[in-house]
């Protein structure tokens, strides 16, 4: 039902380092608003959604580009969709140490 992306690069400022959270919804926006108020008001936290796993792909490629193994990549979602983002992840060179996953059902 919902999958969520994370990238947190590593530094010894955590607290300073960037945040990205992508969502992909599938048509599920719970707090969706309460996201987006807090990247506006939050200079070094950007919020994403995508409609489409292709789009939350490309987002996390542009992530890997920047961030590359310097940061902890953590997915959790259903469990195909968990899956096929790991994979997208190893096979953009992320090694499986700065790689997080957490898989749930959802509702039906």
């Amino acid at each position: 039902m919902l999958v969520f992306l994370l990238y947190v690069p590593l530094s010894k400022n955590a607290g300073k380092s960037p945040i990205i959270l992508n969502h992909f919804d599938k048509g599920v926006t719970i707090f969706d608003n309460e996201m987006k108020e807090l990247a506006q008001k939050t200079p070094n936290f950007t919020y994403k959604t995508s409609e489409e796993l292709s789009q939350s792909q490309e987002f996390l490629k542009r992530a890997i580009d920047e961030y590359g193994n310097q940061s902890r990549y953590l997915i959790t979602g259903q469990p195909d969709d968990v899956k096929e983002m790991k994979n997208f992840l190893k096979e953009n060179g992320i090694d499986s140490k700065n790689i997080q996953v957490s898989s749930f059902r959802g509702l039906k």
